[in-house]
C-alpha cells in the first residue's frame, strides 16, 4: 500500500512555524534586556517599535471586520480616538492605573461599535511605575514590553475566535450572506458583534497609543 506523506509534511510545517513564532516572541520579549542597556538600540527605537505594534493591533481589528467578515468601514479611526481619549482622561483626571484603562476603553469601544454596527447592517457592500519592577530598563523599554504583551494576547484571542464556530460563521457571512442566513446563521447579530469586536481592538490600540505618550 502507498501511504501519503502529505499529512506528515503538513504537520512538520506547522510545528516548524509554531517553533519559529515562539522563538521570535521570546527574542522580542528579551530584546530590552539583551541590547537595551548597551545602547545598541536607542529608547527612540523602542518607542517606534511600540507604536508599530500598536498600529498592528488596530489593523488586526480592521482585518477582523473587513477581511474575515466582509464589512467595510471608513471611520475606524474614530474608535482609535475614543480609546485614546478614554485612557488619557482616566489617567489624567481620575488617576486610574494605566492597566485598567485598557478594559475600560475596550468595553466602551465595543458598545459604541456594536451600536454603530446595527444601523450599518442596512448598508451592504500613567506611565509605568518602574521602581516596583527593580529591573534596569528605561520607560520606553518597559512600554515596549507592555505593548508586546498586549499585542500577543490580542492576536491569540483573534486566532482562537477565527478558529471557532463563530469565526467560521463570520467567514461564511463574508463569502455569501444569503447562504449563511439559510444555514441558520443570524447574520445581523454576527455583523453587529464583529463590528463591536473590531472597534474593541482599535480602541485598545488607541488607549495604548495614549499611554505611550502620557
Amino acid at each position: 500500500a502507498i501511504t501519503s506523506t502529505a499529512p506528515a509534511a503538513a504537520d512538520g510545517t506547522r510545528n516548524l512555524t509554531r517553533t519559529l513564532l515562539v522563538g521570535l516572541l521570546v527574542l522580542a520579549a528579551a530584546l530590552p534586556f539583551l541590547v537595551g542597556k548597551s545602547g545598541f538600540i536607542s529608547n527612540f527605537t523602542f518607542l517606534q517599535m511600540s507604536l508599530m505594534i500598536v498600529y498592528a493591533i488596530a489593523v488586526l481589528g480592521l482585518n477582523l471586520l473587513t477581511g474575515f467578515n466582509g464589512q467595510i468601514s471608513l471611520g475606524h479611526g474614530a474608535f482609535f480616538a475614543v480609546g485614546a481619549y478614554t485612557a488619557a482622561i482616566l489617567i489624567e483626571q481620575f488617576g486610574v492605573n494605566y492597566w485598567l484603562t485598557l478594559p475600560a476603553a475596550a468595553v466602551l469601544c465595543f458598545v459604541i461599535g456594536y451600536l454603530f454596527g446595527l444601523p450599518a447592517l442596512r448598508l451592504e457592500g500613567h506611565y509605568l511605575a518602574l521602581a516596583t519592577f527593580g529591573l534596569p530598563l528605561s520607560g520606553d523599554q518597559w512600554m515596549y514590553l507592555v505593548v508586546l504583551i498586549v499585542a500577543v494576547a490580542m492576536f491569540w484571542m483573534a486566532r482562537n475566535l477565527l478558529n471557532s464556530r463563530p469565526g467560521r460563521a463570520m467567514v461564511a457571512i463574508r463569502d455569501h450572506t444569503l447562504a449563511a442566513g439559510t444555514m441558520g446563521i443570524d447574520t445581523s447579530r454576527y455583523k453587529a458583534t464583529v463590528f463591536g469586536i473590531s472597534a474593541l481592538y482599535v480602541g485598545i490600540a488607541g488607549a495604548l497609543h495614549a499611554i505611550i505618550f502620557e
